[in-house]
């Protein structure tokens, strides 16, 4: 029995090693915004945030972003584009480009691209990845998976 049981752990444990899936989470606030009014239904928005985030492979660290959005109010609809710089908790660095179009202002899918990196990011640059997140007041929450090449 003892045998069985260590035998189906090693199974699963070397199953989740062996995943190409990277999931990382990401807690955003937005720092500061600056709105120009297009007109009644449309207006164009800068913004700055800072990010906390963690991975399926333990790593976790923080994020500097700046992007802008045009929100269609009528339709509820939203664009993104925003740039990030991130490191872990060695100190290794990333930049992250984020995109995405929504007919949904407070939640959306998107995509992100990793555009450089040093240390165990390097071999990500190109990487492009799904996300998806949902806002709630200042806040912004993400959730992205990853195929690893």
């Amino acid at each position: 029995m003892k045998y069985l049981i260590s035998s189906i752990l090693s199974f699963f444990i070397s199953q989740s090693l062996l995943s190409k899936d990277w999931n990382i989470s990401m807690y955003f606030k937005i720092e500061n915004t600056k709105k120009i009014a297009i007109n009644k239904n449309e207006e164009y928005v800068q913004f700055a945030a800072t990010a906390n985030w963690e991975d399926s492979f333990g790593d976790f660290g923080i994020l500097d972003c700046i992007g802008n959005m045009v929100v269609i109010k009528d339709s509820s609809g939203s664009s993104l584009y925003g740039v990030c710089n991130g490191r872990n908790q060695n100190k290794d660095t990333f930049i992250l480009k984020f995109e995405r179009s929504s007919d949904d202002i407070d939640t959306g899918i998107g995509f992100s691209t990793f555009l450089n990196g040093t240390g165990k990011y390097k071999d990500n640059i190109g990487l492009k990845c799904p996300y998806a997140v949902k806002f709630f007041e200042d806040r912004t929450f993400f959730k992205k998976k990853c195929k690893l090449k």
